[in-house]
């Protein structure tokens, strides 16, 4: 799949309609940004050989490198094909954050399923974008690690596998390197994608990821924060307000 650049405001304030602002392919579908998101579901829908993988773990190095940011326009990019169904599922149950994306506040979710606390069937919400649905982290527990790491875990990722064959399964996951649950996602997922910081992930973190992950299931990566004033694109905005004034003119 290679690189896909995109960039990132780190910001935690809501659209008014309760949508957060960086959904960017929802809220801005014509920018740069939701425009590589497109241009990285065309290369997953399509790639060059064998099939297209229905389970797909975005994680990253380090923490705040935008993995959620990544994961929710990813999803929602595919949800918006004519023919597409995604579920997105935060696995993230340190730092939850994939259901603020949406406008919910504090919500049920993974946690509670992995506890034996509410059936799984009860958990999943509905999101803007009519194909695609969520399944939230829930209330951070006190053992992330163990409900993860557990055999429910695994045979729940197993399930959804073999139960939603006609949807994309997009799969939050906290950095690797920091938690060791992740690695027991890696084992039951088809492909993995890395986000990293332009100019900011070490070289080193990025060579011990792929070791750590196994390098036959990423199929690319996403280097987040790319400065479009120092490449190739800087021009695009001035194209963009050319289209704009054409319009109108």
């Amino acid at each position: 799949m290679g690189q896909t650049a995109v960039t990132y405001e780190h910001t935690k304030k809501t659209s008014s309609h309760g949508i957060h602002k960086n959904l960017i392919t929802l809220l801005r579908p014509n920018s740069f940004e939701a425009e590589q998101f497109k241009i990285l579901r065309t290369k997953i829908l399509f790639p060059f050989s064998g099939n297209p993988p229905h389970t797909i773990m975005i994680t990253s190095a380090l923490p705040g490198e935008g993995k959620t940011f990544v994961s929710v326009n990813l999803a929602a990019s595919i949800a918006e094909n004519v023919n597409e169904h995604v579920l997105l599922v935060d696995c993230d149950l340190r730092g939850p954050s994939v259901h603020q994306y949406f406008g919910y506040r504090k919500v049920r979710g993974l946690s509670e399923f992995l506890s034996d606390e509410q059936k799984l069937s009860d958990l999943f919400l509905k999101t803007d974008i009519p194909k695609l649905t969520l399944l939230p982290a829930g209330r951070p527990p006190r053992n992330p690690s163990e409900l993860l790491s557990s055999k429910k875990m695994a045979d729940f990722i197993d399930e959804i596998s073999h139960r939603y064959t006609d949807r994309y399964i997009i799969i939050d996951t906290p950095p690797p390197g920091f938690t060791a649950e992740a690695n027991v996602i890696a084992r039951k997922v088809e492909a993995i994608i890395l986000v990293l910081t332009c100019g900011g992930t070490h070289r080193d973190l990025i060579t011990n990821l792929i070791n750590l992950l196994g390098k036959e299931k990423i199929i690319g990566a996403v280097v987040n924060r790319f400065d479009m004033r120092a490449s190739s694109y800087a021009g695009y905005g001035k194209y963009r307000q050319y289209e704009k004034y054409r319009k109108t003119a």
